[in-house]
């Protein structure tokens, strides 16, 4: 009874070691491991990417440059302050540019009163009218001059006929040698006052020409006087022009922040002189920050539209987060490699969404000109059949293959691709999960 137990034992025993053999048989037949260089066929993810360097920028950033030449006066700004709208950034020769405006004020008020003295004529008016009217005035003392002349002209007609009448009476010694004395006397007298007649009236009529030419003398200073009103006007507005000169160059003087935002630059930072053109601050605003690369252009035009941009501090480093392509510059440009290589080049400029942009400042309120490196995602699909790049070569024929070790050979195996990689091919057709290929189809070595 115990001997059969015993057998029995032992025929379990050995049914339990052949059932253990046998299992290990199979799983070294099924569940080997491919060989020495090569891989299984698996499913996953597959990106077409390309990678570059990128820095920070603004899409606008506004400079302050000085406007005119004098001694600049700085604030108290530094890089990464903040400024409002309108305040001031500095100022160029205060004083200066203050009695410049005063000058041109007064200058103004000079040119003013000048006109205001030759715009009045009624001086002169008045002059004409009394010349006119002394004119007629003399021509009526004129008149009765003439008339006197020729009374006292007849007066001495009359005492020369009278005193020839009394010498003949003398002679005949009808008279008195008294009344003919008288007679000489009176015919004298009638001479001189004749003679005394002609002066005045002589005189009179010279008068008369000097007055006449009053009123051509006052009608010539008034033309005078209009030519000057003339060029007091013409001064005048010289001196309204010098006045809004002065008052632009005050206006200049005092630089102000064009807009609220970050200051960039402030080189000027103590009492200095600037010509016209210094740069005096450059600021920028947050929502303004972009990023801008330098593709080659046979990788530019590949971009599809809003092209998803993976943003990363460095290459393989931590993701910062992804953003899109907001513009591509239609102008290329040549650039030379560290290579030495000629290459052709287009800036490409990628959006910033908001969580974005405050991630990036956090640390620094505008970083621009910081250095991050982009991965523009071209393509990508997900759990699709994938091989490593390497494994996919093309034949003469331009047939795409890889090498599939099928039965304990290597063999060749046409396969239709999708998305290529830079490390993953996407196999859409010509293989199926877990076959097994190589990674470098041209050194495939069999195994022993």
């Amino acid at each position: 009874m115990r001997s059969r137990w015993r057998r029995n034992l032992a025929l379990l025993l050995l049914a339990c070691l052949l059932l253990a053999a046998w299992a290990a048989y199979g799983l070294s037949r099924h569940d080997h491991g491919p060989p020495e260089g090569f891989v299984r066929v698996q499913r996953g993810s597959v990106r077409h990417v390309i990678e570059e360097r990128g820095y920070t920028a603004l899409k606008r950033t506004h400079r302050v440059t000085a406007q005119i030449r004098g001694l600049f006066y700085p604030e108290p700004l530094k890089p990464g302050d903040r400024v409002s709208r309108g305040q001031s950034l500095g100022r160029i020769d205060p004083e200066r540019v203050a009695l410049e405006v005063d000058m041109a004020r007064a200058r103004l008020a000079r040119a003013e009163a000048t006109l205001k003295a030759a715009a009045f004529e009624g001086l002169e008016e008045t002059l004409l009218a009394q010349a006119r009217a002394l004119i007629v005035s003399m021509d009526h003392t004129v008149a009765a001059a003439e008339a006197q002349v020729s009374s006292a002209r007849s007066r001495f007609a009359y005492r020369r006929d009278f005193l020839q009448r009394v010498k003949r009476l003398y002679e005949q010694q009808a008279i008195s040698e008294d009344e003919l004395h008288r007679a000489q006397v009176g015919a004298t007298d009638a001479e001189v006052e004749l003679r005394q007649a002609e002066v005045v009236a002589l005189a009179l009529k010279a008068v008369r020409e000097a007055v006449a030419v009053l009123p051509r003398t006052i009608a010539a200073r008034l033309r005078l006087k209009r030519l000057e009103r003339a060029v007091a006007e013409a001064e005048q507005r010289a001196a309204v022009a010098a006045l809004k000169l002065a008052e632009l160059k005050r206006s200049r003087s005092l630089l102000r922040a064009p807009i609220d935002g970050i200051v960039l630059d402030y080189p000027v930072r103590s009492p200095r002189a600037v010509a016209p053109g210094t740069l005096i601050a450059a600021i920028g605003q947050p929502e303004e920050l972009e990023i801008v690369t330098e593709l080659l252009s046979t990788d530019a035009v590949r971009l599809p539209p809003s092209c998803s941009v993976e943003l990363l501090w460095e290459p393989d480093g931590e993701l910062i987060g992804t953003t899109s392509v907001d513009r591509i510059e239609p102008l290329g440009f040549t650039k030379v490699s560290s290579l030495g290589v000629e290459q052709q080049r287009v800036k490409v400029h990628i959006g910033l969404p908001a969580h974005l942009r405050d991630r990036l400042t956090g640390r620094v309120p505008l970083p621009v000109g910081y250095e991050l490196w982009l991965r523009f995602v071209l393509a990508a699909k997900d759990g699709v059949l994938a091989v490593p790049r390497s494994a996919v070569y093309r034949d003469e024929q331009g047939q795409m293959r890889v090498v599939l070790w099928r039965n304990g050979r290597a063999v060749e195996q046409p396969v239709e691709v999708g998305i290529v990689g830079d490390e993953r091919v996407e196999i859409r057709s010509g293989l199926h999960e877990n076959d097994v290929v190589a990674i470098l189809p041209d050194q495939v070595q069999e195994p022993q």
